[in-house]
Order: structure tokens, then C-alpha cells, then sequence
């Protein structure tokens, strides 16, 4: 096992501690960061964890003190080797209610902050099924929890829910010349009552070189108390297109959920320099599901080693305790110089609440320059911009993000961060609130 554990301090200066639209107050803002990374690489046990604390001490505003908390861990132990494991996932991380009202640096003592909480863990089987397929099983229990942040004041937070859920895929990948079958079946429940089963079987018959035809079947039925009623088939047509081995491309559309549906992807990488991840979805879940499926993808695209994987965890858009249509379309972009990258990211979502009948949608776009100015100096600046254009809780919103950063290491062990953030956030409705907050910090870690 490999631990390496820091300590460091920032200072941070605010001109707007309360995030308010009138009477401004300044302060200055002591955090204490504790962290601790371990990785796990035995024969049977594999893992890694990140952890890291942090207290922030304001010199007048003391009634903001308090911790931010904020982990991601995963693992599994393998049973029985190269076909049964037991895997887990946690994260804690840190969001707000809405995507209005978030602070310029990461704080605690912000209106509406919540610590979200959510461990899965649960049995995975891999095996062939002779020379005609591959066989993948697995069942997970997932529990999410909602907590006021510390030193934060929460009108009402989502409920915590416990998920149950299986899934099994049998797919005959490039075994058959010019054919591929794939079949997949899943269970989902949670203790609101909440069920999702879906069975789904699908085609591809290559027409030429790199194009293949798709053909979907399958069917859904999805029922939550008196608000969710879905006893449907689903099927769907579309194209997928391989030019070569580090780029696909595929768009269909059919009937899904008993109404019109479209999925469709993207993912390119041109030589090691740029590389591009698109795609659009449509699923029914519980707000809690989403952020446990979100968890999973997370994990997933750090376990593949992919370039556009976000370093962090995150919870993304405002927070609901509701089933919905989730519609959400995506873009990540990312290019690589020998010292610099420039990474370009959208994310656009609609969800219908069975609920109240009523939409969030909502869209997301950040930008970020990295530039390594020499072997101990890094230059780093970004901007992200959040707009809720239809919300039956918060209402529309829009906030901008600016931050920019230096980075330098006195020595490998010690590095001193320097920086800037400004945030901008308006209510767009009647009598709707507004603020700005500019933030100057300078921070000193040191890993052992």
C-alpha cells in the first residue's frame, strides 16, 4: 500500500463573505487543509482513496466556521479471479441547492451548501460464454445522503435514499464477422417505492467498411406510487460509424418511455493531442440515481485512463427529490500542446418531474487554460457560466465564474498557490436576489 498524506494553509480575502447584494462585508478567511491519498495494488485487493479536510476560520464572521469534507475512494476484491469481484465506490463532495448562490472559492458558511454523501457496493461477475459472447453481471446496494454543509444554513434538503439494482449484458462483440448482438436486462428499486425494469436487445450489421445499421427492441416498465405509470415497448434505428480505432460515431432514434426518443454519440482522439467526447441521453431515475450513475461514470473514465476525465467529483445542476425524463446533452473537448491544454466543456439538461408536471432545464459551460511554464511553474485560468432557464423550485438563474491561479513548487514536497476568483450571480425572477464576490488567496501545502 502507497500513503502520502499533506498539510497546508491558505488565506483567503473576500470583499462579500456573506454573499450579499447590499451591506458588503469584507474578511479574511484561514483554511486548515489535511489531506491523505492511499493506493492499494495486491494480488487480489485493489483500490485507491483521496480524502481531504479542510476549516475555514473567519477572522470576524466566525459564525461561518466550519469543515468542508471531501473524498472519492473505489476498489474491489477479487473472489474468484478473472470472474467474480466485489467492487465498491464512495464519494462525499459538496454542492448547493441550485446552481445560484455559490461562492467564488470553495467555503463553508454559504446559504444552501450541502454535503452529498453516496457509497455503492455490491458483487461483479465477468465470464465468456464458450466462443460466442461475453457475460457481464453485477448487483450494487447505493446509499446517498444529504447534509447542511457545516457552518451552512439549508432550507430542506433532498431525502437520503437506499438503491437497489441489477444488471446483466451479453454481447457478442467483433466475434461474428460483420454481426454484433448485445442483450441487456436491469432491475432498479429504492425505498420510495420506486421500480425500473428494462430489457433491451440490439443489432448491428455492418453495411461497409466502418458503417453498421442498429436495431434496438426491448421494453420498460417503470412505476413510482401514483406518479410514475410506464408499461411500454421501445425500439429504435440509427447508424454507427467507425472510421478507425480511436474514433465512433453513432445517432439513432425510435420510442422510448411511450413518446418519441434520440440518443447519439461522439468520441474522437486525433493523435495524443485532441480529443473530443459528445453525446445526448434519455433516462428515467430519481434525482438520488442520477448522482449515483454519475458516481459510477466517474469512476470508470479515471479507471480507463481517459484524458477527459474531470479530476474532480462533483455534483452538477440543482438539486430535486423527484423521478424524471432526464434529457441531457453533453460536449468535452480537450487540447494538448507539449506545455499547455485547453479543455472546453457544455452540458444542457431537461428533466420533467411526474411529480408536479413541470421542467428544470438548465445549462452548464466552463473553459480552462493551463500552461506549464517551466518545470516548477504552472499558470492556470478558466471561466464557468450556469443558467437555469426554467426551474419549479428556484426559479431562473445565472451566474458567472471567473478564476485564474499560479502555481509554483519550492521543492518536490512544497508548492505555493497564488490566485484570483470573481463570482457573479442573479436571480432572474421578480424581485429575485444578486450578487458578486471577488476572492484573492495564496495557499502553502506540503506532502509527506
Amino acid at each position: 500500500m502507497i500513503i502520502q498524506t499533506s498539510v497546508g494553509v491558505q488565506e483567503t480575502f473576500t470583499d462579500n463573505v456573506r454573499l450579499s447584494s447590499t451591506n458588503r462585508e469584507s474578511d479574511l478567511i484561514t483554511t486548515v487543509h489535511l489531506g491523505l491519498d492511499a493506493t492499494l495494488n495486491g494480488a487480489r485487493t485493489k483500490g485507491a482513496l483521496s480524502l481531504e479536510g479542510a476549516y475555514d476560520f473567519y477572522a470576524d464572521a466566525d459564525d461561518l466556521n466550519g469543515w468542508t469534507l471531501r473524498g472519492i475512494g473505489s476498489g474491489s476484491y477479487a473472489v474468484i479471479e478473472n470472474f467474480l469481484s466485489l467492487d465498491f465506490q464512495g464519494a462525499i463532495t459538496n454542492g448547493n441547492l441550485s446552481s445560484f448562490g455559490s461562492s467564488a472559492v470553495e467555503r463553508a458558511g454559504v446559504d444552501d451548501r450541502v454535503q452529498v454523501s453516496t457509497l455503492s457496493v455490491g458483487p461483479k461477475l465477468t465470464t465468456q460464454l464458450g466462443d460466442y459472447a461475453d457475460l457481464d453481471a453485477a448487483a450494487r446496494i447505493s446509499w446517498i445522503a444529504y447534509d447542511p454543509a457545516d457552518g451552512s444554513n439549508v432550507a430542506q434538503t433532498p431525502s437520503d435514499a437506499t438503491l437497489l439494482s441489477t444488471a446483466l449484458q451479453i454481447d457478442t462483440a467483433e466475434r461474428l464477422s460483420g454481426l454484433q448482438f448485445t442483450l441487456m436486462a436491469g432491475y432498479e428499486e429504492d425505498n420510495d417505492d420506486y421500480r425500473n425494469f428494462g430489457l433491451l436487445g440490439s443489432a448491428y450489421v455492418e453495411v461497409s467498411p466502418g458503417l453498421s445499421v442498429i436495431g434496438r427492441l426491448g421494453y420498460d416498465n417503470v412505476s413510482e406510487n401514483s406518479i410514475v405509470d410506464i408499461d411500454a415497448a421501445t425500439w429504435a434505428v440509427g447508424l454507427r460509424y467507425r472510421p478507425h480505432d480511436r474514433a465512433s460515431f453513432s445517432i439513432e432514434g425510435g420510442e422510448r418511455y411511450e413518446e418519441p426518443t434520440w440518443a447519439a454519440s461522439a468520441d474522437v482522439q486525433v493523435t495524443n493531442r485532441f480529443y473530443l467526447n459528445a453525446s445526448y441521453s434519455e433516462q428515467v431515475d430519481p434525482d438520488q440515481g442520477f448522482i449515483v450513475r454519475d458516481l459510477t461514470n466517474f469512476v470508470g473514465l479515471g479507471e480507463d485512463g481517459s484524458p477527459l476525465a474531470p479530476t474532480e467529483f462533483d455534483i452538477d445542476g440543482n438539486l430535486y427529490d423527484s423521478t424524471s425524463l432526464h434529457k441531457t446533452a453533453q460536449v468535452e473537448a480537450l487540447y494538448v500542446w507539449e506545455a499547455q491544454s485547453l479543455r472546453v466543456s457544455a452540458h444542457w439538461r431537461d428533466r420533467y418531474f411526474y411529480d408536479t408536471q413541470t421542467n428544470d432545464r438548465s445549462v452548464t459551460t466552463s473553459v480552462a487554460y493551463f500552461r506549464q511554464i517551466r518545470p516548477d511553474l504552472g499558470f492556470e485560468i478558466g471561466a464557468d457560466f450556469d443558467e437555469t432557464y426554467d426551474s419549479p423550485i428556484y426559479g431562473e438563474s445565472r451566474s458567472y465564474e471567473f478564476w485564474t491561479r499560479l502555481s509554483y513548487d519550492l521543492n518536490p514536497t512544497v508548492r505555493i498557490v497564488g490566485g484570483y476568483a470573481h463570482a457573479d450571480d442573479k436571480q432572474r425572477t421578480f424581485g429575485g436576489q444578486s450578487f458578486r464576490e471577488n476572492a484573492l488567496f495564496v495557499s502553502l501545502r506540503k506532502t509527506f
